[in-house]
């Protein structure tokens, strides 16, 4: 089924909504849709706001739930598109795609992962904010995909990793507050994936940090991923057993 939001208000309320079927659409034309503060499970293939509408997460969840691609994206120009909650639980290789270069994705509460990737265009690296937790949990044979993982914002936030080889794409801190913290072991396991902290502090609390590719902490380099990035900072805690030595830029 396909909900479609062409002028006016539609009101999520609080009970669950759920969009059924592979082919399924949410397609915000202009208006304002304002989501269910519950959980709204979309369980098809497209979730598109034009430039000229809005998308409210009213604190809600977005759950994708079943098989199948599901691709998000603003039509008409550049936009931000906000979520709260953002669970995936679909295994078999079946991806959140965002699907241009005019999108970006915010993630401002919780990212859940008990399978499913994070883009899967390999052709193409899209980059995904995070601004609260992450929680990976453990689906060995589905790596999270091709999406550089940024976190940003100003909240405290903590990154708990089930299977440690679970990350593909890069994964770049650039706060402008509040701590990044692990709380669990850390493995960027490609070696074209790598971890920079950009901006803000990244605290690995006592665990293991492996990255096979660039492990920098950026101090105003105008290279790479390090571009913006002047005041970023490791914190260790010295309980630490593993870690891959970082660059540090002066």
């Amino acid at each position: 089924n396909t909900l479609q939001v062409n002028g006016g208000t539609f009101a999520g309320g609080s009970g669950g909504i759920t969009l059924t079927g592979s082919t399924a659409q949410l397609e915000i034309d202009s208006g304002t849709f304002t989501s269910t503060s519950g959980t709204l499970e979309h369980d098809g293939s497209e979730f598109h706001v034009d430039t000229g509408a809005t998308f409210n997460h009213n604190n809600g969840t977005v759950l994708k739930n079943s098989t199948g691609h599901l691709d998000i994206e603003a039509e008409g120009g550049a936009k931000t598109i906000t979520l709260y909650d953002l669970t995936l639980n679909i295994a078999g290789g079946w991806s959140v795609d965002v699907q241009d270069s005019n999108t970006t994705l915010v993630v401002e509460n919780t990212f859940t992962r008990t399978a499913g990737r994070l883009d899967n265009d390999t052709s193409s690296t899209r980059q995904i904010q995070f601004q609260g937790d992450i929680v990976l949990d453990n689906v060995s044979a589905d790596t999270l995909g091709t999406a550089d993982m940024v976190l940003t914002g100003s909240n405290n936030q903590t990154i708990t990793l089930t299977n440690t080889a679970d990350i593909d794409g890069d994964f770049i801190i650039n706060k402008t507050g509040g701590v990044a913290s692990l709380g669990s072991d850390s493995n960027l396991n490609n070696a074209a994936y790598d971890l920079y902290i950009r901006n803000g502090s990244f605290d690995a609390a006592g665990n293991d940090v492996a990255v096979s590719g660039t492990f920098e902490v950026c101090g105003g380099s105008t290279n790479g991923d390090c571009i913006g990035g002047d005041a970023g900072i490791l914190r260790l805690s010295g309980d630490e057993s593993s870690l891959t030595t970082p660059t540090l830029q002066s």
